[in-house]
């Protein structure tokens, strides 16, 4: 027999082995016990974190003849043959079409063949074209008693609400390293291995809640060190990442200024393979165990490491400022996104520690000079102030009526307007600061090219502003809030790279507005 992955092998049967989904279990289990089986079912949450397992175990189960518990007894006809013909899974994202969807349509009119129920398992259901969704509607709605739909995404509001408000949803959280580590430990005894507690805690930790990821993690470490015990170097190896000591050595350099020693260790490190993209993952999450252990008085329930490294971090935090070590932990944990579409990662990532190890951890230059323009924008644009004294002087004839909100102007059609885009924005920009979102927000106060052309406000973006601000839900939001300022449409354009005379000529076209101005050859 062909060699099963160890989250296949050990995928759970019943709805007891299912790890850290308790409320979405014990709520499945009482329905069963009641006979109260709804018609539709979503089950939403990240990947990895038991929706596809949790929806044929309990399509197994409504159709047990003799469940216990809530649980499959796996014993009767109905669970040895696993549901036969009446339990259908669908793969949403190779079978999106309208066709699929008419077919289910037909075919679920049909009284099951052995089983009490047919079940529709339809994965990745977001997937799903909007012609399919509406085909969909209709039988979601008035489905035949046998029939029961379990729809598994990882994206729910890509869904029509029409299709949302007919479904028992159930939300599927991360796993915590704790049950992650027992999940983990269970199936490597199981398989005949021995592990360290390191480990195992590292195995964990880098299934980052999902408990798929964590036994491909595992999978991936037995391969690697065969018979003997597993390790945690042995992890760090199959990872491609640095051990805790390593990657505090690279923040105690950063936050005591000890450059010199960073570029070498750097340097060793890139010589190594290692990825400077996780390595700035790995010291943004311990420059904020730093913090935490500064912070509280009980952080070690809050600090997912070893207690051999809980006490180095203790002792590198004690001589670092709060100040200091949240800013660091801020600007590590913006430039993830930068690294991914830089050009030489290293650079930015030298950089960046530099500028950070120069730092008291006070605003800089840049930041405060990027908040000033800001600042400018939104008072240029806000309506004027009421006299200091406190009271309010208007014109009589102007006293009794309320004065419409007045819309930036707009310019004519075919050029270029770079003024009124700057006031206009200004106006979105103090609309999205009242919104509690401060990593939209950040992304938002960080656009400085933006023009009006035939109706349109155009944003010309960075890749990593592009990444976040071109995802569907946060360009919906902005067009929101657009409309509400003035009449336009937004368009997201990435910047394109200029020449050295190309950038003069639009820094000084920004500048001049709409005025006209020759530039000599």
């Amino acid at each position: 027999m062909s060699y099963l992955a160890l989250y296949r092998k050990f995928r759970p049967q019943t709805f007891d082995e299912i790890v850290g989904q308790d409320f979405v279990v014990t709520t499945l289990k009482n329905q069963i016990k009641s006979g109260n089986i709804s018609h539709a079912y979503l089950f939403t949450g990240t990947r990895g974190t038991g929706k596809t397992t949790a929806a044929k175990v309990f399509s197994r189960a409504i159709n047990c003849l003799n469940p216990v518990d809530g649980n499959p007894c796996m014993k009767c006809r109905s669970c040895l043959d696993n549901g036969g013909m009446d339990i259908v899974e669908l793969d949403a994202a190779s079978n999106n079409g309208v066709e699929y969807i008419r077919d289910i349509k037909e075919k679920v009119q049909y009284a099951p063949g052995s089983s009490k129920y047919k079940v529709y398992i339809i994965d990745e259901v977001h997937m799903l074209s909007q012609s399919a969704f509406n085909a969909f509607l209709k039988t979601l709605e008035e489905p035949p008693a046998h029939a029961v739909f379990i729809l598994c995404t990882t994206e729910a509001y890509k869904i029509p609400q029409t299709i949302l408000s007919r479904c028992m949803r159930f939300d599927f959280k991360l796993v915590g390293v704790d049950k992650l580590e027992a999940l983990v430990g269970d199936v490597l005894v199981r398989s005949g291995k021995s592990f360290t507690p390191e480990a195992l805690n590292a195995v964990a930790v880098a299934g980052e809640g999902s408990a798929r990821d964590a036994l491909s993690v595992a999978d991936r470490c037995i391969a690697f060190c065969g018979d003997r015990q597993l390790t945690y170097d042995d992890v760090l190896n199959v990872l491609g990442a640095n051990d805790g000591r390593t990657v505090n050595k690279f923040a105690s350099y950063i936050l005591n200024g000890q450059l010199a020693e960073f570029l070498v260790l750097t340097d060793k490190t890139v010589r190594e393979g290692k990825s400077v993209n996780l390595l700035a993952r790995d010291i943004a999450a311990q420059l904020r165990d730093m913090a935490v252990i500064k912070l509280c008085n009980n952080a070690r329930k809050l600090v997912n490491v070893p207690d051999s490294m809980y006490s180095v971090l203790e002792s590198s935090a004690k001589d670092v400022s709060l100040k200091k070590l949240l800013y660091a932990a801020e600007v590590f944990g913006r430039i993830d996104s930068d690294l991914r579409f830089a050009l030489n990662p290293r650079i930015l990532f030298e950089a960046t520690a530099i500028k950070v190890a120069n730092s008291n951890g006070e605003v800089d230059a840049e930041s405060l000079d990027r908040r000033i323009r800001q600042l400018e924008k939104r008072s240029a644009a806000a309506p004027a102030k009421a006299a200091s004294d406190g009271q309010s002087y208007v014109p009589r004839n102007e006293g009794k009526t309320e004065q419409p909100r007045t819309e930036p102007a707009l310019p004519a059609a075919g050029v270029k307007d770079y003024n009124a885009a700057r006031r206009v924005w200004a106006s979105v920009l103090k609309e999205v600061h009242t919104l509690d979102e401060p990593i939209f927000s950040t992304v938002c106060t960080e656009v400085s090219d933006c023009y009006i052309l035939n109706g349109e406000l155009v944003l010309e973006l960075t890749a990593g502003q592009l990444n976040l601000l071109g995802q569907r839900q946060n360009t919906e939001k902005l067009q929101k809030l657009l409309s509400d300022c003035a009449p336009l449409r937004l368009v997201l354009k990435k910047r394109e790279k200029r020449g050295d005379a190309e950038e003069t000529v639009e820094a000084f076209r920004k500048l001049a507005g709409n005025s006209e101005f020759i530039v000599n050859e």
